[in-house]
């Protein structure tokens, strides 16, 4: 549905921002229902940027090499996987409970301000020369 929308960078900065703030506020959700809502942004953000990013990689790297670029995509997805419940283990016990959720916030904003300003998809479309 977005991507008839919107353009792809567009997409991605919707996912991310829905994400940056879901993870943000996770700490201070207060109850059942503020934590639902808080997740809720969380799992929208991620609903939107799982099937945009393979999709992008397919759309904007070259033929031949589809298929490694996802390899190594899925490869970074793992290896976060695991890095990710250490770092949220070690934080939440020695840090607090609030720190896995801010510190995966401020990565995401990271990477929200790098999209922003470096994902040029155009420029991308180019360099295939199609």
């Amino acid at each position: 549905f977005l991507t008839e929308k919107f353009e792809d960078k567009t997409s991605v900065i919707i996912g991310l921002v829905f994400t940056v703030f879901g993870l943000g506020l996770i700490p201070y959700g207060g109850n059942f229902l503020g934590e639902a809502i808080v997740i809720s942004l969380v799992a929208v953000g991620t609903g939107i940027l799982q099937p945009i990013i393979p999709a992008m990689i397919s759309k904007y790297s070259p033929e031949d090499q589809q298929g490694a670029i996802l390899g190594v995509n899925q490869s970074i997805s793992a290896f976060a996987r695991v890095l990710g419940p250490l770092w949220g283990g070690f934080s939440f016990h020695y840090l607090g409970y609030q720190f896995p959720f801010l510190t995966g916030a401020f990565f995401t904003l990271l990477i929200l301000i790098i999209t922003f300003f470096k994902l040029n998809p155009e420029k991308m479309k180019a360099s295939l020369h199609v």
